[in-house]
């Protein structure tokens, strides 16, 4: 066979080959994405965005009241009547029971009559007036006979000195005289002052209204020329830029001499007006000035005169006042001379003494005797009322222990409210520490406790606002851990305001909501799972292969972070915009092949 020949078979098995290649992998490439893609589990994904969750946690409760008191048995009683039904509206005191009545109890009336008695006793003595110890009247006693002592002693020595002190005296009389004789000569002196001034006003006050009218002319005069100045001096600038413009070359065929010389007697004329009306100005300055320079002086002498009155009457009203000083300092001394005047002998200022010393000591054992009587009276009392109190004490002892024999006749409402619960029946009896009835205080506001889960419990705080049935405003009060689950749950004090509710028997229906906030990555609730290591999702991860695209789910653990009724936010790594498996045909597991939704791309 030749090379040539041998060529082509070669030729033809290559090309066999390769069409059988072609024909293999096209009847394997369909059978996988039909016969087998049908077996592999559908899936529906969803790409991770963010987005804003608003969480809304719904719960109910029973509502009550703050304040619910229980009203239970003292001791062991039979109960013969129940005088209120459920849901009552009582006061306190209303009876709420009646008790059957023990026979032979005349000793226990007998009790309460004598425990009565004394307690109305301890009550008259409580109302009397206290004992009187007050002392004040003994002690002013001794403050005044001390004083009378030092008074005594100070008139012994003033006997003892009564020539000098009545020389004193009088040459103190006599200083004083003079210093008044002198004061009054100020005064009057003053007074001369203050009319030669009063005159000076009175002259300046005539001359300043002619001199200030003389000014006001002189400067309305001078207002009047100045607009002629100021409008002669715009003639000028006028005629003078007509000049100007008349001021060419000679040579000029537009040069015009007689008009030149005509603009230059304009000029001429111009500044003639100007200077007389600034002749006027200067005039009328002037005037003005000086009449200004009148004017100013009479005001000056004006007010130098007010000044000075008003400095005379002050130096006056000071004199008045040095005047009355003296005048009552006169009259002391001339009170000093008419007692000085009267001072005893010395043999009888120091008997006054020894008289004034011995009425101290009386005055002070008056004291203390009745201090010390004070204090014993007081000890008495004490000791007695004790008494009283621990035979009153003894007595309400015997009165309770009776009663327990015997029984109370009553049971009475502690609070006003509303019974919501009746656990006492007609014919009953009833044990000590049994609860008979429940009583809510409605005044005193109502509640409601809530059981959530932990999870709700994020973005809530104290104050939360609260739309809860039959109420005008709710706020959550507190947030505590639920005693029977404490890891997963949470227990809710919801506060109310509301009108008609009743406790114990109105199931109040709430619903909070949180802020919304936004995440970065948010997926549909049913996208999460949980298993023992905890939450995750699937994502859809993409493969190629010679049979074409392969789609596996790929197991991810991520984490919670907030939940609302259809989504979750949550966190994980490498699921930004990720694909997520939203919902499959059954459970599928970490690395299965899928098939996407008919219609889905990816």
């Amino acid at each position: 066979m030749s090379d040539e020949n041998k060529k082509k078979k070669s030729k033809k098995w290559i090309i066999k080959a390769l069409v059988i290649f072609l024909v293999v992998m096209g009847i394997l490439t369909f059978f996988s994405n039909t016969i087998m893609n049908m077996t592999l589990t559908q899936v529906s994904t969803q790409q991770i965005y963010g987005a804003t969750l608003s969480n809304i946690t719904r719960a109910s409760g029973l509502c009550h009241s703050n304040v619910e008191k229980e009203v239970k048995a003292e001791n062991d009683m039979k109960i013969d009547t129940v005088d209120v039904y459920l849901y009552q509206t009582v006061e306190a005191g209303d009876v709420l029971a009646h008790l059957e009545i023990p026979e032979n109890n005349e000793e226990l009336k007998t009790a309460k009559d004598e425990l009565e008695k004394m307690e109305k006793k301890l009550g008259y003595d409580a109302r009397k007036p206290a004992e009187s110890n007050d002392f004040y009247t003994l002690e002013m006693d001794v403050k005044d006979a001390k004083k009378k002592v030092e008074t005594t002693k100070k008139t012994l020595e003033q006997a003892k000195n009564k020539d000098s002190l009545v020389d004193q005296v009088k040459s103190d009389i006599k200083s004083i005289n003079s210093q008044i004789k002198d004061i009054e000569n100020s005064k009057t002196e003053l007074g001369t002052k203050l009319e030669a001034a009063q005159m000076r006003k009175e002259s300046a006050q005539e001359n300043l209204g002619p001199s200030k009218k003389a000014y006001e002319d002189a400067a309305a005069y001078l207002d009047s020329v100045t607009p002629d100045l100021e409008s002669a001096q715009g003639t000028l600038s006028e005629k003078q830029a007509e000049l100007d413009a008349c001021v060419t070359d000679p040579s000029d065929p537009s040069f015009d001499q007689a008009k030149l010389d005509a603009c230059q007697a304009e000029v001429t004329a111009a500044q003639s007006a100007v200077d007389e009306a600034q002749k006027k100005v200067d005039d009328a300055q002037s005037a003005a000035d000086s009449a200004k320079e009148i004017y100013d002086q009479a005001q000056s002498e004006y007010d130098n005169a007010c000044s000075e009155i008003d400095s005379i009457n002050s130096q006056l009203e000071e004199k008045d006042n040095a005047l009355s000083e003296k005048q009552a300092e006169l009259a002391e001394k001339q009170k000093l001379q008419g007692e000085y005047d009267l001072l005893p002998t010395v043999e009888d200022a120091e008997r006054a003494v020894k008289d004034a010393e011995h009425a101290v000591t009386v005055a002070e054992k008056t004291l203390n005797d009745a201090r010390v009587n004070a204090g014993i009276s007081s000890d008495q009392a004490q000791d007695a009322k004790q008494e009283e109190l621990e035979k009153l004490e003894e007595q309400r002892e015997k009165v309770k222990k009776l009663e327990e024999q015997y029984g109370v006749t009553e049971i009475v409402a502690p609070i006003s409210g509303s019974v919501i619960a009746v656990n006492a029946t007609r014919g009953g009896a009833a044990t000590k520490g049994d609860v008979l009835f429940v009583i809510a205080d409605m005044e005193s506001g109502f509640y409601v406790e809530c059981t959530v889960s932990k999870k709700d419990t994020e973005g809530m705080f104290i104050g939360s606002e609260v739309n809860a049935d039959y109420c005008d405003y709710a706020t959550v009060e507190s947030i505590r851990p639920d005693p029977m689950d404490p890891m997963n749950s949470c227990i809710l004090r919801i506060s109310l305001s509301a009108y008609y509710i009743q406790p114990g028997a109105t199931t109040v229906n709430c619903t909070i909501s949180t802020s919304n906030r936004s995440y970065d990555c948010v997926v549909p609730k049913g996208a999460v799972h949980q298993d023992t290591e905890g939450d995750f999702i699937y994502i859809l991860v993409t493969k190629n292969s010679p049979l074409g695209e392969r789609y596996i789910a790929r197991k991810v653990p991520v984490k919670v972070l907030a939940s609302d009724s259809t989504s979750s936010a949550i966190e994980g790594a490498g699921i930004n915009y990720a694909y997520c498996i939203v919902r499959t045909e059954k459970e599928i597991k970490n690395g299965e092949q899928v098939r996407l939704a008919q219609g889905e791309t990816n």
